[in-house]
């Protein structure tokens, strides 16, 4: 049985309103061992035949992306690689597209789109039961370092963070969020949080 919240945010539209979203419990993240052994008890496949499988599908998918192609995975989705700009770029850089050449990008994330087949799978084995609280988008249960955490990890699969993923991704009110961005990126030293472009351009990035 999983469990879910609702939790009320702005309409996104801009009209003022609030919806209620449903949010899936978080259980946590399983280790890759963790899955090796879930597929060896409930699909009976040896463990070495997983991590062989898994191990030639990821470093295919990585050839194949990286040369442009998207690659579809029947049941599973399909994938296609992300550029963005590489950890040494500096912002002046950015802003002088005439000097950029290849050596300043690199695959800095994998877009994937689930297959439709994985989301019916997912929906027939979800045996949902609602928490007994609704999360109101003021009620954060964060803490400024788990949020930092949350944002790091984005950054990881992201070449950037805007203010609005931000507030998004932390629950916290759009100036709430705006303000625990700029002190992040006044502390980046500790955070590893810095800015890129000026005005309505600016995004955080890591440093």
């Amino acid at each position: 049985m999983s469990e879910f919240r609702l939790r009320e945010m702005p309409d996104m539209q801009g009209t003022g309103e609030k919806k209620v979203y449903p949010k899936l419990k978080n259980m946590g993240r399983l280790t890759y061992e963790e899955v090796v052994d879930w597929m060896v008890q409930n699909c009976h496949v040896p463990a070495s035949n997983v991590r062989g499988v898994v191990s030639a599908l990821s470093q295919t998918i990585a050839q194949l992306t990286a040369r442009g192609h998207s690659v579809k995975i029947d049941g599973l989705g399909t994938f296609s690689a992300r550029l963005g700009y590489a950890p040494d770029v500096e912002p002046e850089e950015m802003n002088a597209p005439h000097k950029l050449n290849g050596e300043q990008f690199c695959v800095s994330g994998m877009n994937f789109r689930p297959d439709k087949m994985l989301l019916s799978e997912a929906t027939s084995r979800a045996h949902l039961k609602r928490s007994r609280r609704t999360v109101k988008l003021n009620e954060v249960r964060t803490t400024p370092e788990e949020r930092l955490a949350q944002l790091t990890r984005f950054l990881e699969s992201h070449e950037f963070a805007r203010v609005s993923d931000y507030w998004k991704l932390s629950g916290l009110s759009r100036s709430g969020a705006t303000k625990e961005l700029q002190r992040f990126a006044a502390e980046a030293d500790a955070t590893g949080i810095t800015t890129s472009g000026r005005g309505s351009h600016k995004v955080y990035v890591k440093k």
